[in-house]
């Protein structure tokens, strides 16, 4: 069985700070993996070399069979990604940047959104520079999965969250990734 991820002796240098060398896992399909390492290990350089955000030096990266920068865009439709770095479109509506992000993707589940949003208490008819930042991972979250991706991709999901609303958001995390 092909892994939905690969990464084979991959490297990556920004200037003169190596930040992965000779990286090398396999994800298969259907399981939860995490990456965990200190601040600078390398966790969201690897992150966004799978959303083919960033380009290794050197290795090989597969992502449902395919290099990310060569993968067709079906494929890349059924990945969900959420970073706590992620820009949002600060003037629009929550609802509303829902409504601009399911454009994108021909699967967009809307009842399966707002069910969630109800679950994570999150308020749609904010504008998002409205959202405390607990708010707005949530939002991103939602903008992940509304789709119901095959594979979805998680940097950060609780950065920066207090204790409380941390603590809430991975239940509800755990939650949503027992269901699928």
């Amino acid at each position: 069985m092909t892994p939905i991820i690969r990464f084979e002796n991959v490297s990556k240098t920004f200037k003169s700070n190596q930040a992965l060398d000779q990286l090398s896992f396999e994800v298969p399909e259907g399981v939860i993996y995490g990456l965990v390492g200190r601040n600078g290990a390398g966790k969201t350089t690897t992150l966004r070399m799978m959303m083919r955000l960033l380009h290794p030096d050197q290795g090989k990266i597969t992502v449902m069979g395919y290099d990310p920068h060569q993968m067709p865009l079906a494929l890349r439709q059924q990945i969900g990604y959420s970073s706590d770095s992620m820009p949002l479109i600060p003037w629009l509506k929550a609802e509303h940047l829902l409504a601009e992000n399911a454009v994108f993707y021909p699967g967009w589940d809307a009842p399966y959104v707002k069910d969630w949003a109800k679950k994570l208490e999150l308020d749609l008819s904010k504008r998002v520079f409205a959202l405390s930042r607990g708010d707005r991972q949530k939002l991103g979250f939602l903008m992940a999965i509304g789709h119901r991706p095959r594979l979805l991709i998680l940097d950060e999901p609780a950065g920066g969250l207090d204790p409380v609303v941390r603590q809430q958001f991975l239940e509800s995390l755990i939650s949503f990734l027992n269901e699928n």
